[in-house]
């Protein structure tokens, strides 16, 4: 009797590849978003929060393209609308401040 047992499959290169890592494009505007969000919380004294600002609108137009085209990077853009969401907030409140000591200064 002849045994018919099929050759091992050679070993794979990717075998610690997480499944569906190359399942999609990385979006763009998402990783920009959370750039600009982390510089704007960074430097948010010296910009009043207008880097948030910019976040924000990165991160809320990229999370729409990836729900359109299912590109990867939502965490990216979620990270973006937080940290862009508390630069706005620590920029007003800075600025309120800052006005609050300028009319202090004036009594």
């Amino acid at each position: 009797m002849s045994d018919s047992t099929p050759p091992a499959a050679p070993p794979s290169n990717d075998a610690y590849a997480q499944p569906g890592a190359a399942a999609g494009k990385l979006n763009g505007l998402a990783v920009a978003s959370l750039v600009v969000g982390i510089v704007g919380v960074t430097f948010v004294l010296s910009f009043y929060g207008i880097p948030g600002l910019v976040a924000l609108i990165l991160g809320i137009v990229s999370r729409r393209q990836i729900k359109a085209t299912g590109q990867r990077g939502a965490g990216f853009a979620l990270a973006g609308i937080i940290l862009g969401a508390i630069g706005i907030v620590i920029g007003i409140l800075s600025i309120i401040l800052a006005s609050a000591v300028v009319a202090n200064m004036n009594k």
